[in-house]
């Protein structure tokens, strides 16, 4: 397990939103501190994290360690690094409809209802503009 910090909280989320990653920290509201389906979904938001910006964070602290009189150079290249996965996230439709997919999928894995998760994953609020039977299709192809 990669690790992360989870947070039990009503704060700093939207009303709709029962839970939500940044980078590395997981807040869930109280009321779902038990939903195993939450957790994972969240979870694997982290694990994206890591897979696309946070394994290059740790390259980069890496080699500023390395090569000390490149900070200048380096330095830029770190912030990127943590903030590709939001930016990546906010800025590309596709790339944030997979990331949710995929999120959604590990859900249902843990026993969520897959016809529940497809229409949350083709709600309004994420601004993907699919059907619900386009997000069941897609939720297949995550399933373990």
């Amino acid at each position: 397990m990669l690790p992360h910090l989870t947070i039990y909280t009503d704060r700093f989320m939207a009303d709709w939103v029962g839970a939500r990653a940044i980078m590395f920290l997981v807040l869930i509201r109280p009321k779902y501190k038990d939903d195993k389906g939450i957790h994972a979904h969240e979870y694997t938001h982290v694990k994206q994290w890591y897979r696309w910006g946070g394994l290059w964070a740790l390259l980069v602290t890496i080699a500023l360690f390395i090569f000390p009189d490149s900070v200048q150079v380096i330095v830029p290249f770190y912030a990127l690094s943590i903030c590709l996965f939001p930016l990546m996230y906010v800025v590309i439709p596709s790339f944030r409809l997979e990331a949710e997919a995929e999120a959604y999928a590990a859900q249902v894995n843990a026993g969520a209802d897959i016809n529940d998760m497809a229409h949350r994953l083709a709600s309004p609020n994420y601004k993907l503009d699919i059907s619900d039977e386009e997000a069941a299709m897609l939720l297949l192809e995550y399933l373990e």
